[in-house]
């Protein structure tokens, strides 16, 4: 569900508040197009892995900030059904003490693919799956900078597969929004190549991916009503419904891929709407229950019609 910004004014556009008259019957509906916003009690909540850092990967001791060269790339996305995808070119320096001195005594650089899953059959509980697989070679050097240059070495292997089922933790926020942090273990294979690097079975450590925390309390919308008929957009998900003889609606959102879906439950009673400078009356949605998925983790949750927006 991606997060855009919609004018919360809940005005009658066009046809706003019109009753037709059709020329070839008495009857008459109300019509009108309004941008309504619904403030939840409680927001809904998913997460987003991925990113252009290496914290987007699963980092523990054997991969880390500390020992991946600057020159690394990782570029990690999740499309709307919660699919984890991605690409990488990790660099990773093997140190060594050397009296006083930390030096670099081999690099090996691995190129492959970032795949897995994020899903959460309650909401904010998600389980993140990631599996990198790549190849590569290792190189003995005293040089710090692998690019751009021949070297003689030997093949290298690497597979990571991480899970976590661990509750996000924020870490820090910025104009992007909340990142978080996920806990997890890793399973990590690796075949370095060379014999300065020593070859280990597999290693099972503590690892922590980042991953961008979702939080949504306020759902601005678009409803166009025409008599007992209505279609909504909410972001960029659409969907069309009916109200009942008690005034009831049901309509169920969903975006263009079918990845993320919503739907909506709730009350239309007429409303009055405070806008700076202008006061309005409609017939709207006036308490909403939510309740679907997004990037494949289920959300939730209950609002009433915001009337100061």
């Amino acid at each position: 569900m991606k997060k855009i910004k919609v004018s919360i004014l809940a005005l009658s556009v066009v046809v706003g508040g019109a009753v037709f008259a059709s020329a070839k019957s008495s009857s008459t509906i109300i019509v009108s197009t309004a941008d309504i916003a619904i403030t939840n009690v409680a927001p809904l909540v998913w997460v987003t892995p991925g990113g252009y850092t290496p914290e987007a990967l699963p980092l523990s001791p054997f991969l880390n900030i500390t020992n991946l060269n600057p020159a690394s790339i990782v570029i990690v996305n999740t499309d709307t059904k919660g699919k984890i995808y991605g690409v990488v070119n990790l660099i990773k320096d093997w140190t060594e003490v050397q009296g006083s001195n930390t030096v670099v005594k081999a690099q090996t650089s691995w190129i492959g693919t970032v795949s897995g899953s994020v899903k959460a059959s309650k909401m904010g509980q998600p389980t993140v799956q990631m599996t990198i697989k790549a190849n590569g070679y290792s190189s003995p050097t005293t040089n710090t900078l692998i690019l751009n240059k021949d070297s003689s070495g030997g093949d290298a292997s690497l597979n990571i597969n991480f899970k976590s089922t661990s509750l996000p933790v924020p870490v820090s926020t910025n104009f992007l929004g909340v990142t978080a942090k996920v806990s997890g273990t890793s399973k990590i294979n690796f075949k370095p190549g060379i014999t300065v690097i020593p070859e280990q079975k597999t290693i099972t450590e503590t690892a922590t991916a980042a991953v961008r925390l979702n939080s949504e309390r306020e759902l601005p919308m678009r409803v166009v009503s025409y008599g007992k008929k209505f279609g909504v957009i909410m972001q960029d998900m659409y969907g069309t419904g009916s109200l009942n003889s008690q005034n009831q609606f049901t309509v169920n959102l969903k975006d263009g891929t079918g990845g993320s879906s919503l739907q909506l439950k709730g009350q239309v009673a007429a409303a009055v709407i405070i806008n700076p400078g202008s006061t309005n009356n409609i017939t709207t949605f006036t308490t909403v229950a939510e309740k679907g998925k997004v990037e494949g983790q289920a959300v939730e949750g209950n609002g009433v019609l915001n009337t100061r927006p």
